[in-house]
């Protein structure tokens, strides 16, 4: 009996620790991606400006 209590433990230990690790990575993507749609919106608009100069 303990050692189904002790493995369900782990089980939600687990989960909690893998729900935190995705929300940290998924803020990390999150980040990554909103620097990546501002560069290419950057050069974009830079480009734009060449172009009507």
């Amino acid at each position: 009996m303990w050692m189904t209590k002790n493995f369900r433990k782990s089980l939600s230990y687990f989960r909690l620790k893998g729900r935190w690790y995705d929300y940290g990575l998924g803020k990390v993507i999150n980040q990554i991606l909103i620097k990546i749609i501002n560069q290419k919106l950057i050069e974009e608009g830079a480009g734009e400006d060449c172009e009507a100069i």
